[in-house]
């Protein structure tokens, strides 16, 4: 990625670098034709420095006026008086500080913008059974999202991106798997593995080094890590963890999701063991709902995997405290009006856990950092976690967070058999 050369850089060379004179460093075109066209810095930069020349010339014009006053008998070379002085001083001064705060904040940005381009060179293939590849650079219609990690802990993590394949695809996300191989069974419309992941971990390190992010924060023992990609090829986040659904709502849904039919497409549909699996993952749903409208802790409180049972109750639960009981979140009738597009994908290939994903249609009146829901509805992407204990399809956790058009999500719910609390998402 070093290269710097004549001649005219194309789509595909995005390792050339030109020299720029300002930073003293070599960026690619596209990180200063893009920094040019993002704001008026450099006009500022232009104007700070004549400023402060202008300022340097008068001081410059003084001290030499100053010579010939002591050396030239008669000389009158107008010379200003000591408030003009401070003046031209002071504003030189604030004019040069100002240029150079200007440069070092334009060479930090293009080095950002830099290393972020160099991921459009970078390929990847499909896993939808086409095996069709391409480059980042082709996707001008999609966001990226490339998740980073080794082993174990990026098959966890994408099994759980998994349940989030509907959810990828309508807010346009190709979600990338930087690793060697992954299990045959993870694949999809929503998800490709990257070529040359070495290369793919490189850009990803020079990125963060430039960014004050240590080595990217994907390193062994530190789980995975993802860096959202938007359709420019700007980034527009990083992070750890895998919380999805928030990432999912943060970049939200162009769709009216209130008008789409019950179930997803062949959801729950055909006569083999795993629609008829389908069917009782879908059945444990619908009651949840029936309980949750109705206000009736009673039919709620059978629905979930409690420590008795092994749920995920038997783990402590940091936030117990915190958490509003089930009998007062019932207390009143949940304000859902409908819920629709509901989707299941087990998360096991033993099929003994299923995550089901849904939007829960509410009322969606304009508020603060919000437009309102198209048609005066809101919609919220709500996700749950089932585990089949003793025959029977039992919720371990229950989760929504607003995704609506014209909605920013600022907080997400999380429930699980102790109750629930209401987050703002990192």
């Amino acid at each position: 990625y070093t290269g710097i050369g004549g001649g005219q850089e194309t789509d595909i060379d995005f390792s050339r670098r030109y020299d720029d004179l300002l930073s003293g460093e070599a960026f690619s075109k596209k990180a200063t034709k893009t920094f040019a066209a993002s704001g008026n810095a450099e006009l500022l930069l232009g104007l700070t420095l004549v400023v402060g020349s202008s300022a340097l010339f008068g001081l410059a014009y003084n001290a030499l006026g100053q010579i010939a006053l002591l050396t030239t008998p008669g000389a009158k070379p107008g010379l200003d008086g000591t408030e003009g002085l401070l003046i031209q001083a002071l504003a030189g001064l604030l004019s040069f500080a100002g240029f150079f705060f200007l440069r070092q904040g334009r060479t930090e940005a293009l080095r950002k913008m830099d290393r972020e381009f160099r991921f459009l060179g970078l390929e990847y293939e499909r896993l939808d059974g086409t095996g069709i590849g391409g480059r980042m650079l082709d996707l001008q219609d999609r966001r990226v999202m490339a998740i980073f990690g080794q082993g174990e802990e990026l098959e966890a993590a994408l099994r759980k991106a998994a349940a989030y394949c509907r959810r990828w695809e309508t807010s346009g996300i190709l979600v990338v798997a930087v690793a060697p191989s992954l299990p045959k069974d993870l694949a999809g419309r929503w998800l490709a593995l990257a070529r040359a992941p070495e290369d793919w971990c490189g850009c990803r390190d020079e990125l963060a080094a430039v960014s004050g992010g240590g080595d990217g924060g994907g390193a062994v023992g530190q789980g995975c890590s993802w860096i959202m990609f938007g359709k420019t090829g700007r980034v527009r986040g990083t992070s750890v963890g895998d919380s999805f659904d928030e990432v999912i709502g943060f970049i939200g849904v162009e769709d009216d999701l209130s008008l789409r039919p019950k179930r997803a497409p062949g959801v729950g549909e055909g006569s083999d063991d795993v629609a008829e699996v389908t069917r009782r993952i879908l059945a444990a749903h619908d009651t949840f709902y029936e309980a949750l409208i109705a206000g009736d802790a009673a039919k709620m409180r059978p629905l979930w995997a409690t420590a008795a049972v092994g749920g995920a109750a038997a783990a402590p639960d940091p936030l117990i405290k915190q958490r509003v009981p089930w009998e007062s979140v019932l207390s009143e009738k949940a304000a859902v009006l409908d819920v629709v597009d509901v989707d299941v994908v087990f998360t096991r290939p033993d099929l003994t856990e299923a995550a089901v994903t849904s939007i829960e249609v509410c009322a969606g009146s304009p508020g603060f950092l919000n437009e309102g829901g198209p048609g005066g509805k809101g919609t919220l992407l709500a996700t749950k976690r089932f585990r089949l204990v003793d025959g029977w399809w039992l919720l371990d956790s229950h989760q929504t967070i607003p995704y609506c058009r014209n909605t920013l999500a600022t907080q997400s719910l999380r429930c699980n058999c102790n109750g629930c609390i209401l987050l703002k998402p990192k």
